[in-house]
């Protein structure tokens, strides 16, 4: 049986209450955290369709739900989990970041040259189209 809830307000019995809004706006709408060596493959996602190993640390990760425009807010992490320890730079190619898409980019800080990460995470906040 499908069904909708309809309410401006959550209130908890001890806590309190909030606006909805708060809920709907300050929710992620995609968040992935991803294996970047090897053949990637994604450790858990929310409202991820599929990501595109492009070169090496250059991924793509495409949205099952688009977003209402590029204009939203990303956090990025990545992280080695073995072996040496290095630091790593993460970034996001803005001029491909799109409604239903965003590349990210993995660099070594001290090679500066691109690199593949064990662990990538992101995630996205945003309104969904």
């Amino acid at each position: 049986m499908a069904g909708k809830i309809v309410a401006d307000t959550l209130e908890h019995s001890t806590a309190g209450s909030v606006s909805t809004q708060y809920v709907v706006e300050g929710s992620a709408k995609v968040w992935s955290n991803l294996n970047g060596t090897g053949t990637i493959a994604a450790r858990d996602n929310f409202n991820i369709s599929g990501y595109i190993d492009n070169d090496t640390g250059d991924y793509t990760h495409s949205y099952t739900n688009s977003l209402g425009n590029s204009n939203y807010c990303y956090l990025l992490t990545c992280d080695f989990q073995s072996g040496t320890a290095r630091n790593a730079n993460i970034g996001v190619d803005t001029s491909t970041q799109a409604a239903g898409s965003m590349r990210i980019h993995t660099y070594g800080l001290s090679t500066g040259n691109a690199d593949n990460f064990e662990v990538i995470t992101m995630a996205i906040f945003g309104d969904l189209a």
